[in-house]
């Protein structure tokens, strides 16, 4: 890249920053946003090339990898966090609570230079490191080997059934976009829940509102889904009970463990018993349970959840290969 181009880059980048944010661009998507605005609005002409399919051009490769380097310099981590990409769970352990940041998607290099394989899978994979998923986890290296297995495992069971949840919801066999819309919420319902847990005892008891939703909306889902229509109600029991008249088949005694509707509701505005974290966990194990029976029971079309898939990496975020002096 000539010091001229980068020299515009650097006068304008903080013009263009401020006119995607005028228009509601993503934090995570302005640098692509940014780097084109350069070249469509900015760049009349190129001596020796075009603008034509300039995406797979090395000079926009420059582009928008010094758009990205500025990017991140100014907003750090910020830039890179996606929480659309990950789940959030909880782990109890030594009396305390801690977050679980489980990744939705495995990427892997692929055998050729530029590819990688992306998988959704369901379950923790043998490459994969569950205890680095912990935030702000204790101390392993002063945990004794028995209790460091048994965090390990529980934070395993976490991960397996949390993404087994999301995996199920998103590859069922919906025919409605509300439907489609009930789907993609519910994970999201039991990850606000999880994150009211930790570092904020105002809005503990919120999370049993969270999970009650997600576990109201897997059972209507599974109804919708049997082209009947749920009760308006927030009555788990009355709706386990129409979703087994259409096949679930759902029998345990969970529901007579976790708080009722108006326990429930009366959590989402902050009435109601303290409860402990032990018992708060406890009640989110049980509702992740439902959640993940509801899940399963759902028709599917396509077998998503064991499916990978070789891309290559984009043009614009390849290796720049420098040129000869």
């Amino acid at each position: 890249m000539t010091d001229s181009l980068l020299d515009q880059i650097q006068q304008r980048i903080e013009e263009i920053d401020e006119l995607l944010s005028m228009n509601g661009v993503d934090l995570r998507d302005k640098p692509m946003a940014a780097a084109r605005f350069f070249v469509d609005e900015l760049i009349i002409e190129i001596k020796g090339d075009t603008k034509e399919d300039y995406l797979e051009k090395p000079w926009f490769a420059e582009i928008y990898q010094t758009i990205t380097n500025w990017y991140q310099n100014r907003f750090g981590e910020r830039l890179n966090s996606n929480t659309e990409k990950t789940t959030l769970g909880l782990v109890f352990f030594y009396s305390a609570m801690f977050i679980l940041e489980i990744p939705r998607v495995l990427e892997v290099p692929g055998d050729e230079p530029m590819t990688k394989w992306i998988s959704f899978p369901d379950s923790v994979q043998r490459e994969e490191k569950p205890l680095n998923w912990i935030k702000h986890p204790p101390n392993y290296i002063n945990m004794p080997a028995n209790d460091r297995n048994m965090f390990k495992d529980e934070t395993i069971w976490m991960a397996n059934i949390n993404r087994s949840i999301h995996r199920d919801f998103v590859t069922a066999n919906l025919s409605e976009d509300y439907q489609i819309s009930i789907a993609h919420s519910i994970p999201v319902h039991l990850s606000i829940g999880a994150k009211y847990v930790v570092g904020n005892s105002a809005n503990i008891n919120i999370s049993i509102w969270q999970w009650h939703l997600a576990v109201e909306k897997a059972l209507k889902l599974y109804i919708y889904q049997k082209n009947s229509k749920p009760s308006p109600t927030h009555d788990l029991k009355l709706l386990i009970s129409e979703a087994n008249q259409r096949g679930l088949n759902y029998k345990s005694d969970i529901l007579t463990l976790i708080p009722n509707k108006d326990d429930a509701i009366g959590y989402r505005y902050g009435e109601g018993k303290e409860l402990s974290e032990d018992h708060i966990y406890k009640h989110y194990k049980d509702y992740l349970r439902i959640c993940n029976s509801c899940s399963k029971a759902l028709d599917r079309n396509m077998g998503a959840r064991k499916a990978r898939f070789l891309i290559q990496v984009p043009p614009w975020e390849r290796p720049i290969k420098q040129q000869p002096n």
